[in-house]
Parts: structure tokens; C-alpha cells; sequence
């Protein structure tokens, strides 16, 4: 049994107050997920039960394990955090928008769960020590420059199931050396892959031939 912090009245198990209305959700919460929500700015989803992050508490956060309670990483929410040099994205994330994670430029390594239907434009660009990617099957498209300047990235496998990839998406990756394009892709942007000087493996459907010429 609940009681309501503002009037006092019990209130079961209700995300709301019946006497006075108020919001239980942050009350109703377990500690541990207060604890692991704890390092990140959020806000209560529509349904009442998951989070947004919104931003961090502090821009020196070097680590970051975001807990299965959160849905959707905002836009900005991490940008700028020289610091970050782990990130563990559970799967549920469905949603990781604009500038997200840019300027992040510790950070080593990015596995994107097959749950992330959105990924935002600038959603990673400037990561200069990402070494690692891991793009989800269920992503349909990789935004404008989502990885642009990701200098120590050197392989990208796209996964069967992305259809578009914007403009400038991997755009000055200099150590790029490989990469896979499925058959699912119908468009790609301009200079996707410009200024990839270490490009030299390139498997992709053979309308995008002249893409590489």
C-alpha cells in the first residue's frame, strides 16, 4: 500500500492519487530503477511506465549503462560528453535522436539493439575513437551524418532490412576500410562515404557500382 506524499491518502497501487490527483509515478518507482536512472536528466513516457532521457546530470559522465526502463534517448541528451567512453544500450530502445550522442569523442564502441527503429541526424558524428559499430536489423534508415567523422571507425556492416542511408552518413570516416551494403538499400545520399581515404573493400548491390567509381 501506497500513501500520497501531498495528501496522505492510501492509494494502492495507482500511478495517481484518487483523493487529490497527484502524480505517484517517481514515488511508485523501485530504488534500483532510481539508481540506475540516477546519472541521467528523464521524463515519464506517455504510457505512464518508461522513460526518456533528456540530458545527464553531469557532462564529465564517463560511463553510462542506460537501464531497460528507457525507451527513447532524446535529442542532444548526451552531446558533447568528452568524457563517455562506455555505453550500453539495452534492447527496447526504439528511438535515439538528433545530435544524441555527437562530440562524444571517447567513446569506443556502439551496439545499436535490434529494437532502435529511429536513429536522428548528427545522432553520433564526431565519435573520433569509435572503433566498433553494430547497426540494428529493425533501423529502416541511418540518418544525415549520423556517423560523419568517426575518424577510427574501420568496418561498417549494414545490416539486410536498412532501406535508406542520408546524406553524409559516414563521411569523413578516415580509417573506414570496409563495407557491406545489402540488397535492401534503395537509396544512399550524396557523399555518404566521402573522404573515406582507407576505403578499399566495398561489397554492395551493383546499382550503387558508379556510386564507388
Amino acid at each position: 500500500m501506497n500513501f500520497c506524499p501531498a495528501c496522505g491518502a492510501a492509494c494502492a497501487d495507482s500511478n495517481f492519487c484518487p483523493n487529490c490527483g497527484a502524480d505517484l509515478r517517481q514515488q511508485n518507482a523501485s530504488p534500483s530503477a532510481d539508481d540506475a536512472l540516477s546519472p541521467f536528466v528523464t521524463q515519464v513516457n506517455p504510457d505512464g511506465r518508461t522513460y526518456s532521457i533528456i540530458g545527464v546530470k553531469s557532462i564529465n559522465l564517463d560511463r553510462a549503462v542506460i537501464p531497460p526502463s528507457v525507451t527513447r534517448i532524446e535529442d542532444h541528451a548526451f552531446e558533447g560528453c568528452a568524457l563517455l567512453s562506455y555505453l550500453e544500450i539495452p534492447a527496447g530502445i526504439t528511438y535515439i535522436g538528433d545530435f544524441a550522442f555527437q562530440d562524444c569523442c571517447n567513446l569506443g564502441a556502439v551496439i545499436l539493439p535490434d529494437s532502435l527503429a529511429f536513429l536522428g541526424d548528427f545522432a553520433f558524428r564526431r565519435c573520433g575513437r569509435m572503433t566498433r559499430l553494430t547497426i540494428p536489423r529493425g533501423l529502416a534508415k541511418i540518418g544525415y551524418a549520423a556517423f560523419e567523422g568517426c575518424k577510427s571507425l574501420t568496418e561498417v556492416i549494414i545490416p539486410e532490412g536498412v532501406t535508406d542511408i542520408d546524406h553524409y552518413a559516414f563521411r569523413e570516416c578516415s580509417s573506414l576500410y570496409r563495407v557491406v551494403i545489402p540488397e535492401s538499400v534503395r537509396y544512399m545520399g550524396a557523399s555518404v562515404f566521402g573522404y573515406c581515404g582507407s576505403l578499399r573493400e566495398v561489397f554492395a548491390p551493383e546499382r550503387f557500382r558508379d556510386y564507388f567509381a
